[in-house]
């Protein structure tokens, strides 16, 4: 079974985050889905299982940001997906990461490895909290704290 939906930011963040996406799989993926660029970054999240990519032979990071993709994407996965993904505006990432964004076009960049404390932590929260607009709130705080501290 496969949930979907699309959550609307706050008024704060609104002209910079275009929404907030869920979705949970509970079934295997026998066949690859074909992702295409659609030219927003995003922050992504997985509380379950990871997404396999066919085109990149590997699995997807627990927490990335996935810059301005430039070719579509053949994924698969094995069940237990829960995934939830801030799409920004165009050109609105770059106010809340301290990193040129056009660095990260084409790839997914682990979290891990970008060395910042606070989005370790956010995505540790976010795995254990299974409600969804908890984790809207956690989101939105830890970019609402970034935009006053004008990252």
């Amino acid at each position: 079974m496969e949930h979907f939906k699309i959550i609307r930011p706050g008024a704060l963040l609104r002209p910079y985050v275009k929404h907030y996406w869920f979705l949970r799989i509970d079934d295997v993926c026998t066949h690859p889905q074909r992702i295409a660029p659609v030219g927003n970054i995003e922050l992504v999240f997985h509380r379950g299982s990871r997404l396999y990519s066919l085109s990149d032979r590997r699995s997807q990071p627990a927490a990335f940001i996935s810059g301005q993709l430039m070719k579509f994407e053949d994924l698969t996965h094995t069940g237990g997906v829960d995934m939830i993904a801030v799409t920004f505006h165009p050109q609105s990432a770059k106010v809340f990461f301290k990193f040129p964004m056009n660095d990260f076009t084409g790839q997914k960049v682990d979290t891990d490895l970008l060395g910042d404390p606070d989005i370790e932590d956010l995505q540790k929260r976010i795995e254990d909290q299974p409600d969804d607009m908890k984790c809207v709130e956690m989101i939105e705080s830890f970019l609402l704290k970034r935009l006053n501290m004008g990252r």
